[in-house]
């Protein structure tokens, strides 16, 4: 199937449903199809983006805030 990124989710449904799979390339057909639909998903995913993002961010300074500390300690007692 090709490079990861490959998602999972759990669903429960109520009533009889029918499942089916889409692939990468049919999914980008049926955007080109409905572009509506591929601006919706655009909006979604940047949302999803932008929140995973800000702990990341947060992480990433509070590492680099860590980091210089150690750095001054140890061209202090070098």
């Amino acid at each position: 199937m090709g490079s990861g990124n490959r998602r999972t989710a759990s669903v429960r449904s109520v009533g009889y449903s029918d499942l089916f799979c889409l692939s990468k390339e049919d999914l980008w057909e049926v955007l080109k199809e409905y572009p509506a639909v591929r601006v919706k998903l655009e909006s979604i995913a940047v949302k999803r983006l932008e929140k995973h993002q800000k702990p990341l961010i947060q992480q990433s300074k509070s590492f680099q805030k860590k980091n210089s500390q150690i750095s001054k300690t140890t061209l202090i007692f070098s």
